[in-house]
């Protein structure tokens, strides 16, 4: 037999959570659906002073309960089914190599699409990783760009979702790389975009090799 306190204005039992209370007959019994592993009843009876006596996990087999107490029957049900992660699912695209990128100039004009990748619709948070080199001389020094849209790219930078940049890098043979995150929202099946690009700090021409572009994505929602 077991003891447990009740305080105001909640009934606490320990290890269950009550999911629902009902009056049975003229207030001499009370009824607890509560949540557990597996469906099962408790037998308990309630004084005045709000302390749960005579707890007995055989419904049938419990004792009556004292004057002027109430009879608590408490009935679980079983556990549902356990609901889905946050995470749906994590993918990796890799767009490998291209060279001969241009810097300079106007992006609608002279950027390059490096590749595309199609995805389901949903929230994602995706990641942009990129690596670049600088195979000749500048007289300024250039800065590498990838840009990512949900749309072929824009003049407006409609559809535009995430950019990252190199640190400007002066020279040649010298490896930059690139690193960005935002979290996209897809309400229909959607295209991704992926364009390089590049800017040079005395508004000259250049050129770098793109030596690797990846794209991480982790899907928050089930596709719809």
């Amino acid at each position: 037999m077991h003891s447990i306190k009740l305080r105001r204005p909640r009934i606490w039992i320990t290890a269950i959570f009550i999911a629902a209370l009902a009056i049975i007959g003229s207030g001499s019994a009370i009824a607890i659906a509560a949540s557990s592993p597996a469906a099962t009843q408790f037998s308990a009876c309630v004084p005045s002073n709000r302390t749960i006596t005579n707890v007995y996990t055989n419904v049938g087999s419990a004792p009556a309960c004292p004057t002027n107490t109430q009879h608590l029957v408490i009935t679980s049900g079983a556990k549902g089914d356990t609901g889905p992660s946050g995470v749906q699912a994590v993918t990796s695209h890799d767009f490998g190599e291209t060279d001969g990128i241009i810097a300079g100039g106007a992006f609608i004009d002279l950027s390059t699409q490096v590749g595309t990748l199609d995805i389901a619709a949903g929230t994602y948070q995706v990641c942009l990783n990129g690596k670049v080199r600088q195979p000749t001389v500048a007289t300024g020094s250039v800065s590498a760009q990838l840009f990512l849209y949900d749309q072929p790219k824009s003049s407006s930078f409609a559809g535009d979702l995430l950019n990252t940049s190199t640190t400007p890098q002066g020279g040649t043979s010298h490896d930059s790389y690139m690193s960005g995150c935002t979290i996209i929202n897809e309400l229909a099946p959607a295209t991704l975009h992926l364009y390089a690009f590049g800017y040079v700090s005395d508004s000259s021409s250049a050129q770098f090799d793109l030596k690797d572009a990846n794209l991480q994505l982790v899907q928050l929602t089930p596709a719809a």
